[in-house]
């Protein structure tokens, strides 16, 4: 089959329109495939802002969007007040709630879930089966790997000593969120960090170094304040190893280094 494509044309008025096209395999990419593409979109425009003036229903003037992506995409949700520019993109089975922002340059992956007031700036890269809450922004510089949780209202930045008068766009630091790391409500995270693997930021912690493999950290500035399993229960320390009360699964430790320990090591 060929490769299929759809684009989703948005206006102020909130409706959203798909409109497929389907190119054929062994088709060059010439001047006809485009032509046909532009004309794909022009005819999304037309039959959402000259259709309704020529029924005679006035429109109150809008801004528009349009995004094209792979129809297997189809399963993805976008709210209809949510903006997801061009150039974003956007994984299979990913939710994408009210008032969202996802910019040109962000790349998200699938099964995600972006919740209310969420902004993804250009830049950016989200993993699969990522749940980002309330009123988070991803500022550019910040990555985040697969089954990572961002509690509502957590805070990351991007720059260490910002102005508002001094341009430092040039100065922004990478921080990256390492997989399974869960990120509590009202956190902050100073930018140039790393949150290791299956990590726990609790509520209200500011971190401002990085976070070793499965520590939980709480406090301002945050501190350890113990171990956390991959199910997300709290370790508990015995004479030789971490044990989780919640599924029994055993860990080692060696300092502020914890792993698992497999079958070959119990």
């Amino acid at each position: 089959m060929g490769e299929a494509w759809e684009t989703i044309v948005r206006d102020g008025s909130q409706r959203l329109s798909l409109f497929s096209i389907r190119v054929e395999p062994g088709i060059a990419l010439d001047s006809h495939y485009y032509l046909a593409l532009f004309s794909h979109y022009y005819l999304a425009l037309f039959s959402h802002y000259c259709l309704p003036r020529l029924s005679h229903h006035r429109l109150p003037p809008v801004s528009h969007s349009a995004l094209i992506l792979p129809l297997s995409t189809r399963t993805m949700s976008i709210h209809e007040s949510a903006y997801v520019d061009e150039g974003a993109k956007i994984g299979e089975g990913t939710k994408i709630w009210h008032f969202c922002h996802v910019m040109p340059g962000a790349v998200i992956g699938n099964h995600c879930s972006l919740g209310q007031n969420v902004v993804v700036m250009g830049g950016t890269k989200i993993g699969n089966n990522v749940k980002i809450q309330n009123n988070v922004s991803i500022y550019e510089g910040v990555e985040i790997e697969d089954d990572v949780f961002c509690g509502p209202s957590m805070v990351f930045t991007n720059v260490v000593n910002p102005r508002s008068h001094v341009s430092r766009k040039h100065e922004y630091q990478r921080t990256l969120v390492r997989r399974g790391a869960s990120i509590g409500a009202n956190a902050t995270i100073v930018c140039g960090v790393t949150l290791g693997e299956y990590c726990f930021i609790g509520a209200g912690a500011v971190v401002t170094k990085d976070v070793p493999a499965h520590a939980l950290v709480v406090g301002v500035p945050a501190g350890i304040a113990g171990w956390m399993c991959e199910c997300g229960g709290k370790l508990q320390e015995g004479l030789l190893d971490l044990t989780c009360p919640a599924d029994g699964k055993r860990y080692s430790r060696r300092g502020d280094k914890v792993t698992r320990m497999t079958d070959e090591t119990e």
